[in-house]
């Protein structure tokens, strides 16, 4: 009778941690805040237009995503080959699912993901303290990227 009862309650844990998944690819839990997961240093592992990989277009190396500065969170793109930099904030929308970036670019700054959709929300697909994949459609195409942390 008591493994039953246990077995039982690992089944109802297992249920209600599933609905507790935020985003499609997690994690299923995690004890750090969604802010502080964001925060960091981020190199571009991937980044794909439409499922094609265009990771060799672009121009910036790496991105920071900083703390907050009032309601404000910093943002900047670093290591862009053409000179140029992004200063703009970025944001938490939709009850935390999607990541909002306003950029504010230098001139002659290239190909980055998030110049072209500056004021877009971008899909959070997967957050963890070491990966963020994010997904946005615009203009009948699919773009994805998928950041390491540094």
């Amino acid at each position: 009778m008591g493994n039953i009862k246990i077995l039982l309650l690992f089944i109802s844990l297992a249920g209600v941690f599933s609905t507790c998944k935020k985003y499609p690819d997690g994690p299923l839990i995690s004890f750090l805040s969604k802010q502080k997961r964001v925060r960091g240093e981020w190199q571009v592992e991937s980044f794909t237009v439409n499922g094609v990989d265009s990771t060799t277009q672009l121009s910036c190396d790496y991105y920071m995503f900083g703390p907050s500065s009032g309601d404000e969170r910093q943002y900047v793109a670093l290591g862009c080959s053409t000179g140029g930099s992004i200063n703009g904030v970025w944001n938490f929308t939709d009850n935390k699912k999607d990541l909002t970036i306003y950029g504010n670019p230098s001139s002659n700054l290239g190909k980055t993901p998030f110049v072209t959709f500056s004021s877009l929300d971008w899909e959070i697909q997967r957050l963890t303290d070491k990966q963020m994949w994010l997904k946005i459609n615009y203009n009948g195409k699919e773009y994805y990227t998928k950041f390491k942390k540094m």
